[in-house]
């Protein structure tokens, strides 16, 4: 576990609002180089401009659709090229399609499970060998609590949680730290087991797909 994460370098992906913001806001003030990633470039680079009047040069923004891991890939090598490895990876990015399940089409899930599942495993195989091969590392994944409750709005959403649990997500955590010795952690959070409510992001598809 790193303990001190003053002169380390963060990477957190959904980084332009919600959670991946507030995160990135945090290790900002603990003193990291944070690299917000998004593909929404408009915010992102609307939050980087906010951000650097106080952090300057610790804070830098780079659009990236994590559903392209070349793209991930390119992420990960611009970020070691210019401020040296990863010592923290955030895996935040995730999004949310609102229509009763029958109402759903087959783009939804494909683009849903494409960001909120395929997104994590393009993080884990772009930024960890980084982290194993500096002998540190720590990699968080945002899971939820849909995977286990759900309404009539989120069916798509709570389907692709409850096909890939928060629970598979800890899994992953045993296997990564086991297989390379405990030089590369990781952990999950559900943000339902720690707010009573939906993070207002604009994470919903668009309604014409």
């Amino acid at each position: 576990m790193i303990e001190d994460l003053d002169g380390r370098v963060a990477v957190v992906t959904g980084g332009a609002s919600g959670i991946g913001l507030a995160m990135g806001e945090a290790f900002l003030k603990a003193g990291m180089t944070v690299v917000l990633s998004d593909v929404d470039e408009p915010a992102l680079e609307r939050e980087v401009a906010r951000l650097s009047v106080t952090f300057s040069d610790q804070i830098r923004g780079q659009v990236c659709d994590v559903t392209d891991n070349d793209a991930v890939v390119e992420l990960a090598n611009s970020v070691r090229d210019r401020h040296g490895p990863v010592h923290v990876l955030c895996n935040n990015a995730g999004v949310a399609p609102a229509a009763p399940i029958l109402q759903s089409t087959p783009s939804q899930w494909k683009w849903t499970f494409d960001i909120n599942v395929q997104g994590v495993a393009h993080g884990v195989l772009a930024f960890v060998p980084q982290m194993v091969e500096a002998g540190i590392g720590h990699v968080v994944n945002t899971a939820s609590q849909a995977g286990l409750a759900t309404n009539t709005r989120c069916g798509v959403y709570a389907a692709v949680w409850r096909l890939i649990p928060a629970a598979a997500f800890m899994q992953l955590a045993s296997m990564l730290w086991l297989a390379y010795l405990r030089l590369c952690t990781v952990s999950w959070r559900a943000p339902q087991s720690v707010s009573p409510a939906c993070v207002p992001t604009p994470f919903q598809h668009p309604s014409s797909m």
